[in-house]
């Protein structure tokens, strides 16, 4: 294994990564490396991100293109995924919060260069876009105007003492749509979206949308967030369809719920789309997650990339007059040279 040895804290990772370029692009680059099926390119700027302790980030760009592009495409991915995210809160506990000591964790490089892996060669979906909810789709009038379930025996079993009455019936419209009556996705995604925008709607008038907690909830912070609620809905439709759904349902909620903050139900929206896809599309547990990754194979790629970075090891100064198209045209230089 290719050892990183840098003196330097991970407070000076703050706006520049390991070898100086730009966190912003370095971010960009691996997206885009990914959409290009490289998996040269994404195993480099996994390994500029590890070393630099870009942990969250990581992870938060894998998940919005596994569920933004892939989801159901691949539902076998989702499971590893849950597998290698659960493993990485594992280790993490380890390191006293100085995520920098992961840089030189074998398991946590050949973690993320599997993950990487496949993703590049799983299946792509269509992409998932926002479902924009126009200002005035809050007016009561529009608002139940666009009421289309029959009765509110959809949200009865969900509902509990101390959730808010303000969202009884767009959670009831929720329910409705990604039961067998309705199979609605982009109705569904609708009134998720709207429930969202309700909540900065009262959080801007100095009021929460909160709810009862349920005991699925593992987070420290926010367990009253309306977004349980939701979530609640989605593990009660999964049950009614059997051990799979429910199995990826349940993956898709530990993947969400990792470092959960009030943002993460936005920025990890696409999450819960893919939930409620998989309450209503016939999921294909035959596709297979990808071809058998020989673990030498991974190793070697691996190392490969971490010579790389390791060039800007103890680094204390570099040119900082370089343009912004400069630090881009060295960052492909080096993929040039693999």
């Amino acid at each position: 294994m290719i050892l990183i040895n840098d003196m330097r804290s991970a407070t000076s990772f703050g706006k520049v990564s390991f070898s100086n370029f730009k966190k912003v692009d370095v971010c960009k680059m691996l997206l885009t490396s990914m959409d290009q099926r490289s998996q040269d390119k994404s195993t480099f700027y996994a390994a500029e991100m590890i070393c630099s302790g870009y942990f969250l980030e990581l992870w938060n760009i894998i998940f919005d293109f596994v569920f933004g592009k892939i989801h159901l495409g691949n539902p076998r991915l989702i499971l590893l995924l849950k597998r290698k995210v659960n493993r990485f809160k594992a280790i993490i506990n380890t390191v006293d919060g100085d995520l920098c000591k992961l840089r030189n964790n074998e398991e946590v490089r050949t973690m993320i260069t599997e993950l990487l892996v496949y993703v590049c060669k799983s299946k792509r979906k269509i992409q998932l876009t926002v479902e924009k909810i126009p200002n005035n789709d809050f007016n009561i009038d529009v608002m139940t105007s666009r009421f289309k379930s029959p009765s509110v025996k959809y949200i009865e079993n969900n509902f509990k003492a101390g959730d808010p009455r303000e969202i009884y019936m767009p959670l009831n419209e929720f329910a409705y749509h990604i039961s067998s009556d309705s199979q609605d996705f982009s109705l569904a995604t609708y009134w998720f979206e709207w429930m969202i925008q309700f909540d900065d709607i009262c959080k801007k008038r100095k009021k929460r949308c909160t709810c009862h907690p349920r005991d699925f909830v593992l987070v420290s912070k926010g367990r009253t967030d309306f977004v349980w609620c939701i979530w609640d809905i989605l593990m009660t439709r999964a049950n009614e369809l059997g051990k799979g759904v429910t199995t990826l349902i349940k993956a898709l909620l530990d993947i969400f719920q990792m470092k959960y903050s009030y943002l993460t139900t936005k920025k990890r929206r696409f999450i819960v789309y893919t939930a409620i896809m998989s309450c209503i599309d016939k999921i294909d547990f035959s596709i297979s997650i990808g071809e058998e990754i020989h673990s030498n194979t991974i190793l070697m790629n691996t190392d490969k990339m971490y010579r790389e970075v390791k060039k800007y090891e103890n680094i204390k100064e570099i040119e900082q007059k370089s343009t912004q198209s400069d630090k881009i045209e060295r960052m492909n230089e080096y993929m040039y040279n693999f």
